[in-house]
């Protein structure tokens, strides 16, 4: 095994432990109340941004088995599937710095998310979409520097 394969392996596990934290933060509910930040999409938008498509895929797949374990289909997990998909076809095509890009993907995914998922309540309290985006953006920051600090793949 070559270093290199090595070295993806180690940051695709890293990546994995930090999907798992992302998953028991999302389901014991640590902020309580009505708002908090969406833990998982927020991480996948993130990861979407370092890792390549198979890696990506797989946590999605992940992700969605743990929120539904159950088959069936409907909008929100479709919208949770294809945001992350489209933030990694994004990076490919949009030039700038990776953190613009990570910030972007972040604010612009909460608010489709939310207006696919839950648009009568996401639009008619402005308030509550502004905690919304508010929480996952400081998620966001947080977990983009975490994954640039420890599992960048180019570092």
């Amino acid at each position: 095994m070559r270093q290199d394969e090595s070295k993806e392996r180690v940051i695709f596990l890293g990546h994995l432990l930090f999907l798992g934290a992302a998953l028991l933060l999302q389901t014991w509910n640590v902020f309580g109340g009505y708002t908090k930040p969406d833990f998982i999409l927020v991480f996948l938008l993130i990861s979407a941004l370092f890792l390549d498509f198979p890696k990506i895929f797989l946590m999605i797949l992940i992700s969605i088995f743990f929120l539904s374990w159950r088959p069936n289909f409907n909008l929100d997990l479709l919208a949770f599937a294809l945001l992350p998909i489209l933030a990694f076809l994004l990076r490919k095509f949009i030039p700038g710095r990776i953190e613009l890009i990570g910030f972007l993907t972040v604010f612009f995914g909460t608010i489709i998310f939310y207006s696919v998922s839950a648009f009568q309540s996401f639009w008619s309290n402005l308030g509550l979409a502004g905690e919304l985006v508010t929480w996952n953006l400081v998620f966001g920051s947080l977990a983009f520097f975490a994954v640039l600090r420890f599992l960048n793949p180019s570092r």
